[in-house]
């Protein structure tokens, strides 16, 4: 199968994972479509995070860069080695939650749960988001390559969403809504050591407030200013994989 072009995020000869060093990880933003029969629009950033330290990017500006002109929903999905995730919707411009095409949604918070086997990645899954919501004001948001809508876990995943009238309001800043993507861990290094910070994540709290205290007593966060100015590359039909990769020894 193969990702999204030009390549996996495999940069330096694909090497195994090690705990607390740096990792190669791409976050692929794009619009919403078939990747089988659409040509998407796309563009891919590079993270650097340490291998099982509970880590948090926020990439400034995206929220107005994406409200500005997008006629389409927007999608992330992370790779990395040889897997690749499934599609996680960050901007709902049609209104879908609520059939309402004159209400759009903005889905701010990701987690993405990377699943190490002896230093190699086997999947990369979306972990459910905060439940500190009204059940009115959550949406299932992960889709396949298709464009429908998939499970994570075996279970469709209902995620909290905001107004984009919300995020616009003198209430709450435009930052606020950029997005926010963490990255966790499970699984094993290439030297067997135990990687552990997916029980850091914030499905395992309470509350976004509790996990909000939680990561300003343990930080490891990065802004990227200016990343989505455009979506400037264009995939081809044949670059769509069929579902999310997983890799294998």
């Amino acid at each position: 199968m193969q990702a999204p072009p030009p390549e996996l995020c495999n940069y330096d000869g694909n090497p195994k994972i090690v705990k607390g060093e740096k990792t190669l990880i791409c976050l692929v933003v794009s619009y919403f479509g078939n990747w089988y029969k659409e040509k998407i629009q796309y563009r891919r950033l590079i993270f650097q995070p340490k291998a099982d330290t509970f880590s948090h990017f926020t990439i400034t500006g995206s929220f107005n860069e994406v409200i500005k002109d997008s006629t389409k929903d927007t999608m992330i999905h992370v790779e990395c080695q040889q897997s690749i995730s499934e599609l996680h919707m960050f901007y709902n411009q049609t209104g879908n939650p609520t059939g309402n095409p004159t209400e759009k949604f903005i889905f701010r918070d990701l987690t993405a749960i990377i699943e190490v086997d002896e230093g190699i990645v086997t999947a990369i899954k979306w972990d459910r988001a905060c439940r500190n919501c009204p059940h009115n004001q959550r949406e299932e948001n992960i889709y396949n390559f298709h464009g429908n809508v998939t499970e994570t876990y075996g279970k469709h995943h209902r995620a909290c969403y905001l107004k984009k009238s919300q995020c616009e309001s003198n209430d709450m800043s435009k930052e606020y809504c950029d997005v926010n993507i963490y990255f966790v861990w499970t699984g094993t290094d290439i030297n067997g050591t135990a990687l552990s910070s997916v029980n850091s994540r914030m499905s395992e709290f309470n509350s976004c407030p509790h996990h909000d205290q939680f990561m300003k007593d343990n930080p490891e966060s990065n802004p990227i200013k200016g990343a989505l100015a455009h979506l400037g590359n264009t995939s081809a039909p044949e670059d769509a994989p069929e579902e999310a990769v997983t890799a294998r020894h």
